[in-house]
């Protein structure tokens, strides 16, 4: 048995549903940017951010979300540790964001320890 080429409607319906899932998370991750940008932005003033510069707090860690995403898929036939770096990011940013917005929904930014808060607003840019 060797190998037998898809059929022309066979590739049609792949690159039809490849686009399908490709709207269907670049939606829900528009939908998460939009529903984080806030919570970051609160976060970033809280921490001491200025008040110019913190609209682009939220806007940082949502452009790291989207190039990590992005060199997930070009690294996708590389080794496994070549990877795992990159998902490793991605799982931190993605707890980063979903703390901060636990963290406002419970108790807002006030029981955060000023000096913690201060570090990471401050640090927040570089690390980025």
């Amino acid at each position: 048995m060797g190998f037998m080429p898809p059929t022309p409607a066979g590739v049609v319906r792949q690159r039809l549903m490849t686009a399908a899932a490709g709207l269907g998370v670049a939606a829900l991750a528009g939908l998460a940017f939009v529903l984080s940008y806030d919570d970051l932005r609160v976060l970033a003033l809280a921490g001491g951010a200025a008040r110019d510069y913190a609209p682009f707090y939220p806007i940082m860690v949502d452009a790291l979300v989207v190039v990590t995403i992005l060199s997930l898929v070009v690294a996708r036939r590389t080794r496994w540790w070549a990877r795992g770096v990159r998902w490793l990011l991605l799982l931190v940013l993605l707890a980063g964001a979903a703390a901060a917005g636990a963290q406002r929904a419970l108790n807002g930014y006030d029981p955060l320890p000023d000096r913690t808060l201060s570090a990471g607003a401050a640090i927040a840019p570089w690390a980025l």
